[in-house]
């Protein structure tokens, strides 16, 4: 008895169970990586770095700002291939940054703890004029007692 050989390679076009996202309550589904085409493929790559460069932390100039914001929105549009110019132009930066992380979750970038993490603002560090216990409240000389 033979037994059935197992082929080499075993492809599929189909894309089952194709993750969407809603926007005003309308259904938009999600590209699957699997089906970009070297272009978009490129254009992942070019659009990546203005992206980095925005999320590190420090001072934002103008020009990252500017740089971010095409590249949320050619990103946006790469990921929901069939959402009208008009609805993407109508998302702010926080809106795309979330559809970003959620493809970036579907195409195995991130896991799901990774993108909580990344879509849970961080609570920023308060600056008040108190000074913290155990240090010197003030940093004004100290009165000589005689």
């Amino acid at each position: 008895m033979a037994s059935e050989r197992k082929p080499l390679l075993d492809l599929s076009t189909l894309v089952r169970d194709r993750e969407t996202v809603r926007i005003d309550e309308v259904d938009y589904p999600l590209a699957n990586r699997s089906e970009f085409s070297l272009l978009d493929e490129h254009k992942l790559t070019e659009l990546s770095p203005a992206l980095e460069t925005f999320a590190k932390r420090g001072r934002k100039t103008p020009e990252s700002i500017e740089a971010a914001t095409r590249a949320m929105r050619d990103l946006c549009v790469l990921i929901l291939p069939t959402a009208p110019a008009e609805v993407l132009d109508k998302l702010t930066e926080l809106q795309r940054s979330h559809i970003i992380v959620v493809f970036m979750v579907a195409a195995g970038f991130l896991t799901p703890a990774q993108a909580q993490a990344v879509l849970t603002p961080q609570p920023r560090r308060q600056t008040t004029g108190r000074s913290s216990r155990g240090s010197n409240a003030s940093t004004a000389e100290s009165p000589t007692t005689g």
